[in-house]
């Protein structure tokens, strides 16, 4: 510490005349003091390491820290207890925010203004945020107060609680959408059933409860005496709902069908959430699974459908199946286009039917070939252009794979003069009747 407070001072600065026993003297302050300058820069923290960088000497390094966090001006100890209230965890770990917490803390400890447990405590469970709410209520209710040490166990062990639960796949299920009655708010799923409500005859005054089926009022869909025999959910048609029928629902937050058949890849789903209405109703969730609908090209996935047996209609989330599938949906007045969003090829088309945009539910063909369709034999320089002007040898594996009709043998490259262009580095020798008796007698230049 005699170097940190001055007591010990440096020696002065030896010159030609100065003896032996001062210049090493001399050097022996220089080297001590340097080595405590060194321990204090590998002490520090980056953001401090800039502003005492250019201090030459440890006493130097030592002023400024003590300026910088040992004074004691009302001033600074205000602004540290505004840190420590203002403090927000945000997108850090539990420990980042408690170490980021108790360093505000030891710094009003070391200008003679300690914090409270209570008081840090407090702190710290205002800035957790509201994934750790069901923590909060416990806490505050105690008699007795909480350690740092203490508050943090219990913190990390909940932090890898939730980490926990979020890996499991009832995580991903608790969504929100929107909703035109009551309970809005509700975390559970939603889509919005309101929107092909018939009940609109020019008045402006509408009940407070109407079923979303039958459009009569006075009671909820649930309670609706057609509900085992007529259609619900943004269908307006009462014909029978067909189970390999889905509809395209740009409210719906998930996919959800009503025949557990339709999903290839199912599990039971045990989490608490419901699928709620549009006027607030919620029906149970039986199973989970997946399944897939063949396009032109591909198939298509639907994720996470969810199996809810009181619905009696299959939706699609456009939202999860644009995103699942790197698609876009094109709606016209009459029919749809499901396009590939990088190549914008057309994947699959369907047609309007009584207002809604109807899906046939195709699962992928198990053949392990896929057999094309066509009327008339082209030849093989016509399916050469047709196909980008491919190579003998892929053309002949396209015509093998898909089955393809050919009415002639020739090979396209022949006759292609496009691929003698832009493909050949030079163009083939032609027949010719020179013979040469000697090396070098003839010379070709291609140019």
């Amino acid at each position: 510490m005699k170097y940190l407070d001055g007591t010990l001072q440096c020696p002065p600065t030896p010159d030609a005349n100065s003896s032996t026993s001062a210049v090493a003297l001399y050097a022996h302050w220089n080297r001590q003091d340097q080595l405590l300058l060194n321990a204090i820069f590998a002490s520090v923290s980056e953001a401090v390491m800039s502003l005492i960088a250019m201090t030459t000497t440890s006493r130097d390094a030592w002023q400024h820290l003590a300026r910088l966090f040992a004074s004691k001006s009302r001033a600074r100890i205000m602004q540290l207890k505004e840190d420590l209230t203002l403090i927000q965890r945000g997108s850090r770990t539990v420990s980042e925010f408690l170490h980021a917490v108790k360093m505000i803390a030891d710094e009003l400890s070391l200008i003679d203004a300690p914090v409270s447990d209570d008081d840090l405590t407090l702190y710290v469970l205002n800035g957790l945020g509201c994934e750790f709410r069901d923590m909060v209520a416990p806490i505050r209710t105690r008699e007795t107060a909480l350690s740092f040490a203490e508050l943090h166990d219990l913190l990390i062990g909940h932090e890898h609680y939730l980490k926990r639960m979020d890996g499991q796949p009832s995580s991903n299920l608790v969504v929100t959408a929107n909703s035109s009655q009551r309970r809005s708010a509700n975390p559970r799923f939603k889509y919005n059933k309101n929107r092909f409500n018939r009940y609109n005859t020019g008045s402006t005054k509408r009940p407070s409860v109407v079923c979303q089926i039958c459009d009569h009022p006075g009671h909820t869909a649930k309670n609706c005496v057609k509900l085992q025999s007529s259609p619900s959910a943004n269908y307006t048609s009462s014909s029978t709902p067909s189970k390999g029928k889905w509809l395209l629902d740009s409210a719906a937050s998930h996919n959800i069908t009503s025949d557990l058949a339709n999903l290839s890849i199912h599990s039971e789903y045990d989490g608490q959430d419901e699928v709620v209405l549009g006027d607030g109703t919620g029906l149970h969730i039986a199973n989970i699974g997946s399944t897939a609908i063949s396009s032109s090209s591909r198939s298509l996935s639907l994720k996470d459908a969810l199996h809810v047996p009181l619905l009696h209609k299959n939706l699609i989330s456009i939202h999860k199946f644009t995103h699942d599938n790197n698609v876009v949906v094109e709606f016209h007045p009459f029919f749809y286009l499901v396009k590939d969003s990088i190549t914008g090829a057309v994947l699959m088309r369907g047609r309007c039917e009584d207002g809604v945009y109807p899906v046939e539910l195709c699962p992928p063909s198990s053949q392990a070939h896929i057999v094309s369709l066509a009327g008339t034999r082209a030849s093989l320089d016509h399916w050469h252009h047709r196909l980008g002007h491919p190579s003998s040898k892929l053309l002949s594996s396209l015509l093998r794979s898909y089955n393809l009709p050919v009415s002639s043998s020739q090979s396209p490259l022949l006759s292609c003069v496009s691929c003698h262009c832009n493909k050949s580095h030079k163009l083939p020798f032609s027949v010719t009747s020179l013979t040469s008796t000697a090396p070098l007698e003839y010379l070709y230049a291609d140019v």
